[in-house]
């Protein structure tokens, strides 16, 4: 990931944002960015057009959506058995390396953008009296998304099959497996 972002020109290309990653640094499973750099980034974009958030959310789900995809192809067509790679494969897996690294270039210039746009709700809900008490719960209101990430959408097929569980035919053994096929790509 860190190698995408030192590529600065194809970050700007892939993310559409001028302001490219600087100083970050990746320890124990975390990665740091510099705060300085979050600050500035976030406070140039207080005054950018909405159509500028929406158009980088639309790109960077789209990468990620495409990434998901790719990857649960990937791993369904994997024949542990086999040892020869076709043209077809190494072409996808390539896709699939160029899709990753697409998407952590959204990854890390998503933090000063969402902290910009925390920094203009906090602004609007003190403009029309929510009180300091009640602006993280508002916030928080404001920032649920709409779309499902992929732990809830396994929670979900949970649900449904503990729902059919009680059905005569049920076979527990045959739903269990597909929904490990159909989640495994998340690997946890």
């Amino acid at each position: 990931m860190s190698e995408m972002w030192q590529k600065i020109e194809n970050c700007r290309i892939i993310t559409g944002m001028e302001d490219t990653v600087i100083d970050i640094d990746y320890a124990r499973h975390i990665w740091r960015l510099e705060e300085t750099w979050v600050d500035c980034v976030s406070k140039k974009h207080l005054t950018s057009d909405p159509k500028f958030f929406w158009d980088f959310t639309k790109r960077g789900q789209k990468t990620g959506n495409d990434l998901c995809i790719l990857s649960r192809e990937l791993f369904e067509k994997t024949d542990p058995e086999q040892t020869a790679i076709s043209e077809k494969k190494l072409h996808d897996f390539l896709t699939w390396v160029e899709l990753f690294q697409s998407n952590a270039a959204f990854i890390i210039v998503t933090h000063p953008l969402a902290k910009s746009v925390e920094l203009k709700l906090l602004n609007i809900l003190k403009k029309y009296g929510v009180k300091s008490e009640n602006v993280e719960q508002a916030l928080l209101d404001l920032s649920v998304t709409r779309k499902s990430n992929a732990a809830e959408e396994e929670n979900f097929d949970l649900f449904i099959i503990q729902k059919q569980m009680g059905q005569p035919d049920f076979d527990l053994e045959e739903s269990l497996k597909e929904h490990y096929r159909k989640h495994t790509y998340v690997n946890y």
